[in-house]
């Protein structure tokens, strides 16, 4: 059974392309996103992530809002396409999935339960860290964070 944890996430500088569509179809963003910085002779200092910002249940798959997000520690500019921010530090609720990406939502459903019950309330939009590779690694094996940004609920 997965534990879950808080823990502060430091700020980090990363690559983005920002989207909306079905979180089920981002999968050739992450490429595109290292192709350009390969082009520029830049490498990812961390795991790459997706910033999710609807919820598929509540919102139609089409209209879903995303961010991928590659970090990189060298200095770069973005283009039309691909933006450069700073992605503050914050505190969030983490659950580690491991398998198929398809079977995520238990994942999401149980940290869900558990900000809830815990007296926490949703501070941002939740996150997908992919900590391995789903060309190298079988899908069994893929690891995926979940982190939701989180700040306890005010009591009146």
């Amino acid at each position: 059974m997965p534990e879950i944890t808080i823990k502060k996430v430091e700020g980090r500088k990363v690559v983005a392309i920002g989207g909306q569509g079905p979180y089920d179809k981002v999968g050739p963003i992450f490429g595109e996103l290292y192709t350009w910085l390969s082009k520029r002779g830049i490498e990812s200092s961390e795991p790459p992530f997706g910033i999710y910002y609807d919820d598929p249940s509540k919102v139609a798959p089409e209209k879903c809002r995303y961010e991928i997000c590659v970090p990189i520690m060298k200095e770069t500019n973005g283009d039309e396409r691909v933006k450069i921010k700073t992605i503050p530090e914050i505190e969030v609720a983490c659950i580690t999935h491991k398998g198929s990406y398809s079977q995520i939502g238990s994942a999401w459903n149980k940290i869900c339960e558990w900000i809830d019950k815990e007296g926490y309330q949703w501070a941002g939009a939740g996150r997908e860290v992919y900590l391995n590779c789903p060309e190298t690694t079988p899908e069994e094996e893929l690891l995926t964070e979940i982190q939701i940004p989180i700040r306890k609920k005010e009591s009146y």
